[in-house]
């Protein structure tokens, strides 16, 4: 571990998928200490105040404060209710409708005599 180019890198120079270290008690404790050290953190896993948003190409995904337009339940004191996004839909009963559809219809081959 050290920096190259005012960039802090670490290297393990084994390969990991043929050693035993990550079935080895120390392996996590290992990973928490590299991305600790890799991200700047303190020991309290928060960034310190002088080291910016966490993902730098989206400062409004680093801010991890509540948010509470994202809390179902009691609208935000003053504002209307916040209605429910319309986002993923479940269709699985329609294909299941669609697979029984094509299962009688190729029951009903065979025992037509077309199969």
């Amino acid at each position: 571990a050290g920096e190259v180019d005012g960039r802090r890198v670490a290297v393990i120079t084994f390969n990991l998928l043929r050693s035993d270290l990550p079935l080895q008690v120390d392996f996590p404790i290992l990973v928490s200490n590299l991305s600790r050290w890799l991200l700047r953190t303190s020991d309290a896993g928060l960034a310190p105040p002088d080291a910016g948003p966490q993902n730098p190409l989206s400062p409004a995904e680093s801010d991890i404060r509540p948010n509470r337009a994202q809390i179902w339940g009691a609208p935000p004191a003053g504002e209307e209710a916040i209605a429910r996004p319309s986002g993923r839909q479940e269709f699985w009963w329609a294909l299941a409708v669609l697979a029984l559809g094509v299962l009688i219809w190729e029951w009903w081959v065979y025992w037509q005599g077309g199969g």
